[in-house]
């Protein structure tokens, strides 16, 4: 009853509550003006409920000019769900660093703990993290129990995994979108595949007044199983990065406020891609995932969104960083895992397309488009795929993107320590895309 009377009184504070998380709040706003509305409007609101909200912070301080100096925070590195945000240059940063291994017994379960010790909610660290995955699975083949010492090679090769990563630092500007008239945002979503992981990674073209410009927002890898690997040809395990693919960009359609302008898929398994256009006879496994895709493409249909396939020479495919594994130093430097290929940078509508070889659904409607991606001019033409898909009505999404929030937008703003419930709020859509931002604490 007290919420219900909250939000007739504050219309504006559902969307402020939706922001919360556990003590904190982050507040988006595309303007100075409306940033320092809803300052005070966060202020005014929970003080009715007796939370003084303190340690307010912005990387726009115009918007707090109205504020007294015991209401703000002295400090402009502060942390965004966990993610260090310097508020003087908004950009996250994260540091690419291990814990250190200590000199005593070194056991699978301390190995464990060190190899989990890096924190990466958005995947943008899966390259460097790959190797410790990889060798942490590799433990598994042998009779160890948790509290076991290690082999002395196995302890070799672990401190070789902790020393590759030495503290590099990488940072990305938070704001992605600006909201402004005539921008149009491109969802771009790559995969590839080895014989021990596969990976997909995700991009926005964004492209507006101020020019183009291409962003990493959201990664995901798994490992290929160990048991039963024999059954995992490239081109399954391929198909399997194509279906991660499809997973992620239903999550990203769904929790993201954004309007996309079109949806493209890379992969660099021409077989794999002709699988889309023709299901082969491989059963099951395959059948059931190539039914996930069409159902993907269908639901985007439903969405009134162009939806396009393309090849991807593995050398500019972004998502074979995340299938081979990079050092720190190799992974602050990488820019095509960081911002994608340059070509697409150029208009989606110029990406090179090639007519279908094949072509095998007469009862669809919308086609998927092949395009190559190369770096000398597109020299060779692979096997193209066409696929045309039926409209369906929508199905429901699940998941929570939380982590990814921070990064879009303009401003943030952020209140803390009033006692917030865990799981007591949802994101809002109304307020991803933020300009500059505040921090508030009671």
């Amino acid at each position: 009853m007290a919420k219900l009377a909250l939000v007739a009184r504050f219309p504006e504070f559902a969307d402020i509550i939706a922001m919360c998380y556990v003590d904190n709040c982050f507040i988006g706003c595309s303007s100075v003006a409306e940033g320092n509305l809803k300052a005070h409007m966060a202020k005014e609101i929970f003080s009715t409920i007796d939370m003084n909200l303190r340690e307010y912070y912005c990387n726009n301080m115009e918007i707090l000019r109205d504020f007294s100096e015991r209401s703000l925070s002295d400090n402009h590195l502060q942390k965004i769900l966990g993610l260090p945000w310097n508020a003087l240059l908004d950009v996250i940063t994260w540091t690419i660093q291990y814990k250190t291994l200590p000199t005593k017994k070194i056991t699978k379960r301390v190995a464990a703990r060190i190899l989990s010790s890096l924190f990466d909610p958005t995947g943008i660290l899966i390259p460097a993290i790959l190797p410790g995955r990889l060798f942490l699975q590799k433990l598994w083949d042998y009779p160890y129990q948790w509290n076991d010492e290690l082999l002395p090679d196995h302890q070799v090769e672990l401190a070789e995994i902790i020393a590759a990563l030495q503290g590099e630092q990488l940072s990305l500007p938070r704001a992605i979108v600006h909201r402004s008239p005539g921008e149009t945002i491109t969802l771009v979503l790559f995969s590839d595949a080895s014989s021990r992981a596969y990976a997909t990674v995700a991009y926005l073209r964004v492209e507006n007044e101020f020019g183009v410009s291409v962003h990493q927002i959201k990664a995901n890898f798994k490992l290929v199983p160990l048991r039963g690997k024999e059954r995992f040809t490239i081109p399954k395990v391929e198909l399997l990065g194509l279906y991660l693919s499809g997973k992620l960009a239903l999550f990203l359609f769904d929790k993201l406020e954004l309007t996309f302008d079109s949806v493209h898929f890379f992969g660099d398994n021409t077989a794999t891609l002709a699988w889309l256009s023709k299901p082969p006879r491989e059963g099951v496994f395959v059948r059931n995932r190539l039914q996930f895709l069409t159902e993907t493409f269908s639901f985007f249909a439903s969405k009134g969104l162009p939806c396009h396939v393309h090849y991807v020479e593995s050398k500019v495919n972004p998502a074979d960083r995340a299938t081979r594994g990079l050092s720190g130093a190799e992974l602050a430097a990488d820019h095509v895992w960081l911002r994608g290929p340059d070509q697409l940078l150029t208009p989606p509508v110029s990406w090179p397309v090639f007519q279908p070889r094949v072509v095998d659904s007469p009862d669809l409607s919308e086609a998927i488009h092949p395009v190559v991606l190369s770096e000398d001019s597109f020299p060779l033409e692979p096997i193209a795929v066409e696929l045309e898909v039926e409209p369906q009505p929508a199905k429901p999404l699940d998941g929570l993107s939380r982590a990814l929030l921070p990064r879009f937008g303009s401003p943030l703003p952020r209140c803390s320590r009033f006692g917030m419930p865990r799981n007591s709020c949802q994101p809002s859509r109304s307020n991803a895309s933020p300009s500059s931002g505040l921090f508030f604490k009671q």
